[in-house]
C-alpha cells in the first residue's frame, strides 16, 4: 500500500525569552560560555558539569584548557546552526517546555553531526523517536539519493537498524536497478562471491561499516578534521558498492564534497 504524501516538518520555535539575540543563558548559575558562530555569533551560558556529564568529547576539552587555567568560554568551531546547537543545549539542561515536536531534515541532520561530533549520542532521550516518528516518512525519505544519503547517516548515528537497512537496500535499488527482494537470479553472481545468502549480504555491509566505524572513531577520537561521520558512513557504503561490482553510475556527493575526495581513509 503505498504511503500517502507527507509535506516535510517544519520547525517550531517558541517565543524568545528574556535572554538577546546573541546570548542564550541554559543555566543561571552556569560557569562556561559556549561560543557559536554559525550562521550568527551567539553565547550560550552551560554548566560545564552537566556537558562533561554528557560528552566525553566536551570533558576532555574543559580539562584540557582547565589543566592550563580556569576555562570559561568554550568555541563551537564547526559550522552547525545555532538553533541546532540551542536545541540540544535545552535536553541536557532540562529545558523540554521549549523543545519543538517535529523538526526538518537538516536540523536532524545538523542534530545527528552535532550529537556524533561530541559524542552526546544518548542526550536526546524520547525526542529522538519523537522526530523521527514525526520527520521520517519512507517514500519522502526516498525521493531523492541526497535525502537518501542524509537519512542513511541519521539512521546510523542514532543506531536505527531497522531503517539504516531499509535506506541502504532502497539505496542499492536506486543507484544499481538491483532489488534485494527479487529472485536471487538477478544477484547470484554477487552472492557467489561472498558465499552468502542475500539477507546475510546486506548485514555484512551494515556489518563492515560498523566495525570499520568503530576503528577510525578509536583512532582519532573525533579529533580529526580530515573527515567527518556522514563521510565516513556515505564513503564506506559506495566502496562496499565497487568492491562488489555494482558501482553507482555517478560519484557520490554530500554537502559539496566527493567521496573520492577521502579515498584515503579507506586504505
Amino acid at each position: 500500500m503505498a504511503s500517502p504524501k507527507r509535506e516535510e516538518t517544519k520547525a517550531f520555535w517558541p517565543p524568545e525569552s528574556s535572554d538577546t539575540a546573541h546570548q542564550r543563558t541554559l543555566d543561571p548559575s552556569g560557569d562556561l560560555i559556549l561560543v557559536a558562530n554559525c550562521p550568527d555569533t551567539r553565547h550560550f551560558k552551560v554548566s560545564s558539569k552537566v556537558l562533561c556529564l554528557v560528552s566525553g568529547v566536551f570533558e576532555n576539552l574543559i580539562l584540557r584548557n582547565e589543566s592550563q587555567q580556569q576555562a570559561t568560554a568554550l568555541k563551537i568551531d564547526i559550522a552547525f546552526m545555532t538553533d541546532t546547537i540551542d536545541i540540544v543545549l535545552r535536553i541536557i539542561h532540562l529545558q523540554m517546555r521549549s523543545i519543538p515536536q517535529g523538526l526538518p531534515l537538516m536540523h536532524l541532520l545538523d542534530i545527528a553531526r552535532l550529537v556524533d561530533r561530541y559524542e552526546m549520542h544518548n542526550s536526546l532521550g524520547a525526542f529522538l523517536e519523537l522526530w523521527i516518528d514525526i520527520s521520517f516518512y519512507m517514500s519522502y525519505a526516498m525521493a531523492d539519493e541526497k535525502s537518501a544519503l542524509d537519512w542513511l547517516y541519521i539512521m546510523f548515528v542514532f543506531d536505527q537498524h531497522y531503517h539504516f537497512t531499509w535506506i541502504a537496500s532502497e539505496l542499492t535499488r536506486m543507484s544499481t536497478g538491483i532489488n534485494l527482494e527479487d529472485t536471487s537470479e538477478n544477484f547470484q553472481s554477487v552472492l557467489d562471491k561472498i558465499k552468502c545468502t542475500r539477507d546475510l549480504y546486506l548485514q555484512q555491509w551494515l556489518n563492515s561499516i560498523h566495525n570499520d566505524y568503530k576503528t577510525y572513531v578509536r583512532s582519532t577520537k573525533c579529533q580529526n578534521r580530515a573527515c567527518m561521520t556522514q563521510e565516513f558512513v556515505v564513503g564506506c557504503f559506495t566502496r562496499l558498492l565497487e568492491k562488489y561490482q555494482i558501482q553507482p553510475p555517478s560519484p557520490v556527493a554530500v554537502q559539496g564534497y566527493h567521496i573520492e575526495g577521502c579515498v584515503h581513509i579507506f586504505h
